[in-house]
């Protein structure tokens, strides 16, 4: 169980550090996103996943699965 915590601190860590990388994929992929509310949520994976499943059909674990 430890294991699977530190596995999902390092993938938001790494989603983070990744992520003005990534804004230009994200947005590309769920056009339903406006850059500015995407940037408010800090590159915050958690934040990221609600955003994308509030604007989009998509539920929670499934935008998560696309995102990692």
């Amino acid at each position: 169980m430890a294991e699977d915590t530190a596995t999902r601190e390092l993938s938001r860590t790494a989603f983070h550090d990744s992520f003005a990388k990534l804004t230009p994929v994200i947005l590309a992929e769920w056009e339903q996103l406006d850059p500015d509310s995407l940037s408010e949520t800090g590159g915050d994976l958690d934040k990221v996943v609600a955003l994308v499943a509030e604007r989009t059909a998509h539920t929670k674990a499934l935008v998560r699965r696309q995102l990692q």
